[in-house]
């Protein structure tokens, strides 16, 4: 009997009364956008790793691109990022206009080798894009001594580290901003695609969550180009 690496039909089938519930209840509302729904899981998310803000997005890809663009980062920049990833990781920062520097990764853990971070760092780096990765997590003890050194961004992608810990601390609670992916294979997986982003600024939640809705906070008002 062969057995499937991932079997979501099963999954809903072990959920399948809540599920049915939930949905039945937003169908009902009519609110398929945001809405308290989604403002209860920003708030149960952010509590669970304890920090102040968390902002949702449509995706995982998305959240790492908002990311980058409110902090700047863009042509004539470069983003050191590991050389092992999904294309996200690397794709964002191209398409913000930056260029990815890719470091090595260390033979164990597949995560970012510090070693070689410090060697690719240049008058151009503006940020470091961490991978936790298998649900491994990256030295981010290490990896944030060298971004206080040289006043670098710290950036997290915990697509798949939901919930993984380093010394007691949980992924995503390292870095100024951390991105997740709730795509369906995914630790904690969505029906259908969604991400989100932690922070504890409230400067930068303010500008994420502004960034992530076309550039407002309110209906039809629009002072950026999100």
């Amino acid at each position: 009997m062969k057995i499937p690496f991932l079997d979501l039909a099963t999954q809903y089938q072990s959920l399948k009364s809540e599920l049915d519930d939930t949905v039945q209840r937003l169908l009902t509302s009519g609110q398929l956008v945001g809405g308290p729904e989604v403002k209860s899981f920003e708030k149960n998310f952010a509590n669970y790793h304890g920090v102040s803000h968390c902002i949702s997005t449509g995706n995982g890809t998305d959240s790492l691109f908002a990311s980058i663009k409110v902090h700047n980062i863009g042509l004539g920049d470069e983003v050191i990022t590991p050389a092992w990833s999904w294309i996200s990781t690397s794709e964002t920062i191209s398409l913000a206009g930056a260029k990815a520097v890719f470091a090595d990764v260390d033979s164990k853990t597949f995560t970012l080798s510090v070693e070689d971070v410090a060697r690719k760092i240049t008058s151009r780096t503006k940020a470091i894009m961490a991978v936790h990765l298998y649900g491994q997590c990256c030295d981010m003890e290490a990896l944030g001594k060298i971004c206080v050194d040289k006043n670098l961004i710290l950036i997290e992608d915990c697509a798949q580290a939901h919930g993984a810990r380093r010394n007691g601390k949980l992924a995503g609670t390292f870095g100024r901003v951390s991105s997740f992916s709730f795509y369906p294979t995914k630790n904690l997986g969505a029906l259908g695609d969604a991400g989100c982003l932690l922070t504890n600024d409230t400067n930068l939640a303010t500008n994420l969550r502004r960034f992530v809705n076309h550039g407002g906070l309110t209906k039809d008002e629009h002072l950026i180009e999100g």
